[in-house]
């Protein structure tokens, strides 16, 4: 595959960054994606753009390619060019992560440099992420990607609004800077029914490609627990995130978590913390503050505010959740296959009595087959945060959450 970047200017100067696709022989449209699911695939455009609310200079040539590899890598056949040589470096990292790339285009560069400790947040807006903001040192960068209509693809996934996020981002303390970047590049991979990654932390492109802009030297993102577990009944495992980490090393950005060690449950107390839940967004069909109430995730999230809040949701909501077609294929689905959250909805649901209500008995049936000790579920797992060493941003986190979960 052969990429080209491009810098225009636009709007009293500000600056858009636009990467342009062009396939080979041996590459390919229809890929499994290297997300979370592994799912199919198709690359519906050949090029895409990052608008930024002001100037931005051209960042290291590795920052490009790593863009670009997070829009594009599973649609590579055995050669990368860029249109911009990358450091020999950084090559060689990035086909060890994507082994059927054996070939990019390098020249004699250095591998970017940088020094001192600034970090940003690939901020979604959602509850784990506004956690990991509220655990971060004044000054965090909070940035968020924010969905534009692609020109050439036109109106897809009409129900899907950033809207309510761009909300959350501009309702978050002064003590931030918060940025939002407007991009079209989730809508070159589809199938054909919906958005889909591509790669693994493809929501960190705008946060690569401010890094020179801001002197980053990491990227924080909202991974909770099960994150690292596949599910939370699972080992608790950082192999594969030190891998991607070491990845993100290559360009002298470190890549982490404030939330790894803790649940959703977690998050909401966090949140509940800094007196600002409230203000995230979880859910994509509703609006600011205004969620669907029909979702999974509405489903999930108000299971969790209602468990903290002492209470249990009221017939009428639960009602509403019963006849809701993402409540019931969900319920219908676990009864065959893993289910991720097991241990939060084992918690959450304990006290109720869902004689009324078939398709959550199912849920509730489903998350209270456990044999295992679920008491991490409302507090925190330390051995996520036991490194040999931990920058002073992870350090300043960490001693938020010890404080908050009464360690000592």
């Amino acid at each position: 595959m052969r990429v080209s970047f491009l810098k225009e200017n636009f709007d009293n100067n500000c600056a858009r960054f636009i990467f342009s696709f062009v396939l080979d022989s041996d590459d390919k449209r229809k890929a499994n994606s290297f997300n979370a699911g592994n799912g199919e695939i198709i690359l519906g455009a050949d090029t895409c753009s990052f608008d930024f609310p002001f100037d931005v200079a051209i960042p290291h040539p590795d920052l490009v390619c790593m863009a670009a590899l997070k829009i594009v890598s599973p649609y590579i056949g055995s050669t990368l060019i860029m249109d911009r040589p990358i450091s020999r470096y950084f090559a060689e990292m990035a086909k060890t992560i994507y082994p059927n790339i054996k070939y990019i285009n390098t020249c004699n560069i250095s591998p970017r440099q940088v020094s001192g400790e600034r970090y940003s947040i690939s901020f979604s807006g959602g509850a784990d992420s506004l956690a990991a903001a509220n655990l971060s040192p004044d000054g965090t960068i909070l940035i968020l990607s924010a969905r534009k209509q692609h020109p050439l693809i036109g109106k897809f996934e009409s129900w899907y609004s950033t809207e309510a996020n761009q909300a959350t981002l501009a309702n978050m303390p002064q003590k931030f800077v918060k940025i939002c970047v407007k991009s079209d590049f989730e809508y070159l991979s589809t199938n054909g029914k919906w958005c889909i990654y591509p790669d693994r932390y493809a929501f960190t492109i705008p946060s690569i490609l401010l890094a020179d802009h801001f002197n980053l030297t990491g990227i924080l993102v909202g991974d909770v627990y099960a994150a690292f577990s596949a599910d939370e009944t699972k080992e608790y495992s950082l192999r594969n995130f030190e891998k991607m980490r070491d990845y993100y090393k290559s360009v002298n950005l470190d890549l982490d978590s404030p939330v790894k060690g803790v649940t959703e449950i977690g998050s909401e107390i966090i949140n509940r913390a800094f007196n600002n839940g409230d203000i995230a967004t979880t859910c994509q069909y509703g609006s600011f503050k205004k969620p669907c109430m029909r979702c999974i995730k509405c489903f999930r999230k108000s299971l969790i505010k209602a468990y903290l809040d002492g209470k249990n949701l009221s017939d009428s909501v639960l009602d509403n959740f019963e006849k809701s077609r993402a409540v019931q294929n969900f319920a219908d689905k676990i009864s065959d296959a893993p289910m991720k959250f097991q241990y939060t909805f084992h918690e959450v649901l304990k006290s109720y009595n869902l004689s009324k209500f078939s398709h959550i008995q199912k849920i509730k049936n489903k998350a209270d087959a456990i044999d295992k000790d679920s008491s991490f579920i409302t507090n925190i797992y330390l051995p996520g945060y036991q490194e040999s060493y931990l920058p002073k941003t992870m350090q300043y986190s960490l001693q938020k959450l010890l404080k908050l979960f009464n360690h000592h």
